[in-house]
């Protein structure tokens, strides 16, 4: 248990920063209908291996939604910069800590705390781009069932709780440091289960299999009126974003992230940000100060994680698929 309280920081960007992203995302209101700049084509040297380029998705939602999202972004990336892209979904947050950067994993969307992870591993690995809703950042909260008697955090001691993965920002990161701000820790509560993504912790709580959640805002959001109450709002951090390896040619990572940036100029463009995420607006310059923030987060909670625990569904007890969970791809 931590011996003081310890208030939560608020992992904002600057004013400046914010400024900058929200001018961006609103050049497409500017343009208009008109044609957009052509991204920097890139042509492929004969030298290089033809193979496919993959991009990683870590399980945050369930798989048929991710095969909406991220299908047609692949195959936009495929015509713009000339070298096929597919996409796969990560079995957990762990392999895709495990296996970026290596052959056949040479592009990644990730959460906030995964790439941090990243970075760590991968010094050297290169920015596309964050997704953003004009403001670059990434919200959640801890919720519980309309009719649920908890009230406030401190209501959570002795209570069960459903996470996302360790890796997970909103899904465990976040909340964890909320948790140790009320003097909370994991071995307060009477369970602590993850779900393996965002939709199956709140489909849960809302089966009544636990007392309260850790969701992203979007699925908040999707689920308004079923029968969710916020518990307690998450402080909000930076975005998820696009990766790359940096074994790949500078010239490709250029064309990827020139491609990535520019969705929002044109109608299809916007079109795939929708997709993506309703509330996108565009894929904005990111640098890696942007996630300071989360750097460190891990000390506000009186017990650290165990990343060994990462294994998608980890913690689902049998039979709760029938209970309207969506299992975990």
């Amino acid at each position: 248990m931590l011996g003081t309280t310890r208030s939560v920081t608020v992992f904002s960007l600057g004013w400046q920063r914010r400024l900058a992203l929200l001018c961006a995302c609103l050049a497409l209101v500017l343009l208009g209908p008109g044609q957009p700049p052509a991204a920097a084509h890139y042509v492929p040297s004969r030298s290089l291996n033809p193979d496919s380029l993959t991009l990683g998705v870590h399980p945050y939602l369930n798989a048929a939604e991710l095969q909406r999202r991220f299908a047609p972004l692949c195959a936009h990336l495929s015509r713009v910069c000339g070298r096929p892209v597919q996409w796969r979904i990560l079995p957990s947050f762990g392999d895709m800590a495990e296996q970026f950067g290596q052959p056949g994993l040479e592009l990644a969307f990730t959460g906030p705390t995964l790439y941090v992870r990243l970075r760590q591993q991968q010094p050297r690995l290169q920015l596309l781009g964050s997704l953003s809703d004009g403001r670059g950042l990434l919200r959640g909260a801890l919720v519980v069932r309309q009719d649920s008697p908890l009230r406030q955090v401190a209501d959570l001691r002795g209570q069960t709780l459903a996470m996302v993965a360790p890796y997970s920002t909103m899904g465990c990161m976040v909340p964890r440091a909320v948790l140790a701000e009320h003097r909370l820790g994991l071995e307060d509560l009477a369970a602590v289960a993850f779900l393996g993504n965002h939709d199956n912790v709140a489909y849960a709580v809302l089966a009544g299999r636990y007392a309260a959640g850790a969701v992203k805002q979007e699925v908040l959001d999707s689920l308004q009126g079923a029968g969710l109450r916020v518990l307690a709002p998450l402080p909000p951090v930076a975005d998820h974003l696009f990766i790359a390896s940096s074994t790949l040619e500078p010239q490709l990572v250029d064309c990827l992230r020139t491609a990535l940036q520019q969705l929002h100029l044109s109608a299809e463009g916007r079109t795939l940000l929708r997709a993506l995420r309703p509330d996108a607006r565009c894929v904005a310059p990111v640098q890696d100060s942007d996630y300071d923030g989360l750097r460190g987060l891990e000390s506000l909670a009186d017990t650290p994680v165990d990343w060994a625990q990462d294994q998608g569904v980890a913690g689902m007890e049998q039979g709760e698929e029938a209970a309207g969970v969506t299992p975990a791809h």
